[in-house]
């Protein structure tokens, strides 16, 4: 018999993975010539996933390919496989995460084209279908997205309380790339953060069995800052000082606060980062996803102390502002972060209180 010739595709998924199946039909690749999954695996490899066959990497002919779409399971931030690809002979030009929706979506619609409506769909269905790295930060963007759009808004502004080393932020930025060319929505992005780790514990409200003082810092960010998109910021210092002066100056009716990440770990600093919650009304969104990153660790979380705490105590002394766990449900099998979202409620807002008519029955991506 002839040897069959290897594939020569333009466009390689790696990971043998629901989420590279959900792609592949998202954006219409079922039997496209220029498209292939494979596997680095040798036991992923062969055979096929939901009717897709899947291929040994090591049996497909780079000379073509434009790009490789690592759909594996995100350890490490992809680590290894990224480290495989290089050694394979590919540039960085050429390999792109699920960390990094924006990049994926313009290459994918490179290849098949999709018109304004059908990449709205693909914006909205991709979260859903929670087809890209951190889930939870998708489902809350695309929010706070769709909420600016209900009030006839094309700007949003997006908060991160915590960057650490910085894989958070530039997940935010490449969420923020997606849904502009998705969904046509800009977004401003601000990272907060001390630079030095977390503050000095002062009690047992820090969760001192958790946290000690200095841990956490980043590692250099000043390199990370070069690293950020023109529509990023960050700000460094401790939020009790730095987040007045950025309410001053960045607080806009024309790009309200849509999203928050709370990533502070300590009682102290949740009090301090809640205080944005304080902001004019109409710099915020009528309601606001709120990410709780340290509501689930373990068993000694709790809102006696850290930043169940600091939640609680900000909605006994608010009486028009309050912020809620909200189970939330996608299309993607049950995950822990389902639980982890809360909202922040802006009752003196002028659509809360009936002033300026927008409707939020129905949302097209999410069930609340």
């Amino acid at each position: 018999m002839p040897h069959e010739p290897a594939p020569s595709p333009r466009i390689l998924l790696l990971g043998a993975e629901p989420r590279a199946v959900g792609l592949i039909e998202l954006y219409r690749l079922v039997g496209h010539p220029d498209v292939v999954l494979a596997d680095r695996r040798p036991e992923r490899a062969g055979g096929d996933l939901n009717g897709h066959r899947v291929l040994n990497f090591d049996g497909i002919a780079l000379d073509r390919l434009e790009a490789t779409i690592v759909t594996e399971d995100p350890i490490g931030e992809y680590a290894e496989p990224i480290a495989f690809l290089r050694n394979k002979g590919l540039s960085p030009a050429q390999v792109i995460t699920c960390a990094e929706p924006g990049r994926a979506h313009r290459t994918l619609t490179g290849l098949v084209p999709a018109s304004e409506e059908r990449s709205r769909q693909i914006g909205y269905r991709a979260v859903r279908q929670n087809l890209f790295h951190r889930g939870h930060y998708a489902y809350c963007m695309v929010l706070a997205a769709e909420t600016a759009l209900r009030m006839s808004l094309s700007k949003v502004t997006i908060v991160e309380f915590g960057v650490w080393y910085g894989a958070g932020l530039n997940n935010l930025c490449e969420i923020a790339d997606f849904l502009q060319q998705t969904l046509g929505v800009e977004f401003r992005i601000f990272g907060f953060d001390t630079g030095a780790g977390l503050p000095e514990v002062a009690d047992w409200r820090d969760h001192p069995e958790l946290w000690g003082s200095g841990t956490l810092a980043m590692p250099n960010f000043e390199e990370l800052a070069t690293q950020l998109p023109p529509n990023c910021r960050l700000i460094i210092g401790d939020c009790k000082n730095t987040l007045a002066p950025f309410l001053r100056e960045h607080g806009s009716a024309e790009a309200p606060i849509g999203f928050v990440s709370l990533d502070v770990d300590q009682y102290h600093s949740s009090v301090s980062a809640l205080r944005l919650f304080e902001a004019e009304a109409t710099h915020l969104a009528p309601v606001i996803p709120v990410w709780v990153d340290d509501s689930y660790l373990n068993v000694l979380q709790t809102s006696y102390a850290g930043e169940g705490l600091a939640i609680r105590e900000f909605n006994e002394r608010h009486p028009l502002r309050k912020i809620e766990q909200k189970i939330i449900r996608t299309d993607d099998f049950p995950r822990l972060w389902h639980h982890c979202i809360y909202f922040a409620h802006v009752f003196d807002h002028p659509v809360r209180q009936g002033k300026v008519p927008a409707r939020f029955d129905q949302f097209y991506h999410t069930n609340y």
